[in-house]
């Protein structure tokens, strides 16, 4: 263990902060934010896009094979 002090320590430390990297870090994180929301979003409306479809198919897709289909004409 070194004979520094807890003061010497934390104020090596702070001096290692670099002011203009943290700044377009917070700048930055909107858009992580954002980015990250949108994809859930679209994952879970692709997911349930996808349950709709299954369970039509499921449900009505049966049924559509045996209809007879009305001649227009």
């Amino acid at each position: 263990m070194t004979d520094s002090s807890f003061v010497d320590r934390v104020a090596d430390r702070s001096a290692e902060i670099r002011v203009v990297r943290l700044l377009l870090s917070i700048v930055a994180l909107p858009f992580y934010v954002v980015g990250f929301a949108v994809g859930a979003l679209w994952l879970a409306a692709r997911w349930a896009y996808a349950a709709v479809a299954v369970g039509f198919s499921d449900v009505i897709g049966d049924k559509l094979d045996s209809v007879e289909v009305a001649d227009a004409g």
